[in-house]
């Protein structure tokens, strides 16, 4: 313990703030569905995930302008029958697709 010392100066006692920090953990099927967009040019398969997963991964897929006609192929095999391969099957992927701006508007 130090002396006290009248004419010292005076030290403030440190003090400890509690900030609340709102954080989410991703869920498993977020982490995966995010997983399986990231490397969709390797998917072959599909029909081992429920239709709700499809479309979380469908919509992460076109959110990133990575579906192809392989790839849609793949969802109208693995999904036949369901809303969702209904759905792929009436996509117009041709007209969904970037088209280069000419050299002369660049």
């Amino acid at each position: 313990r130090l002396p006290q010392n009248p004419s010292a100066p005076y030290a403030p006692r440190h003090t400890t703030t509690k900030v609340a920090v709102k954080y989410e953990v991703p869920s498993l099927s977020g982490l995966c569905i995010k997983f399986l967009a990231d490397n969709s040019d390797s998917i072959v398969d599909l029909s081992n995930i429920d239709e709700r997963s499809g479309v979380m991964l469908l919509m992460q897929i076109m959110r990133r302008q990575k579906l192809t006609v392989p790839l849609a192929r793949v969802f109208i095999r693995s999904f036949e029958g369901t809303a969702l391969g209904e759905g792929v099957k009436g996509l117009d992927l041709y007209a969904a697709t970037p088209v280069p701006m000419p050299l002369d508007r660049r």
